[in-house]
């Protein structure tokens, strides 16, 4: 069988599971078996920015135009957002 040059991680799983039927080899049908992702239940970070809302788009945008120089970062700090809220606002 002909690999892609990159694998993923489903291709590497399918291709162990054929090896293993091929071969009669317990131990890579487990190998591949053990290569899902595990649904980790447990605690998440706190949110700690603001919600966006129009109006905050609105007001990050104004005080965006009125301070050119500033980073989203302390755009961000000013308003209590992440930067990736700045971001999306200056965007849309």
């Amino acid at each position: 069988m002909l690999l892609p040059n990159r694998m993923t991680i489903p291709v590497i799983r399918d291709r162990l599971r054929e090896l293993a039927e091929e071969h009669d080899i317990e131990e890579l049908r487990d190998l591949a078996n053990h290569m899902y992702r595990q649904n980790i239940k447990g605690r998440r970070a706190p949110v700690t920015s603001a919600p966006s809302t129009p109006q905050l788009r609105r007001d990050i945008r104004a005080y965006a135009r009125l301070h050119p120089n500033a980073s989203n970062q302390e755009i961000g700090n000013f308003f209590g957002v992440n930067p990736g809220r700045v971001s999306e606002a200056l965007e849309g």
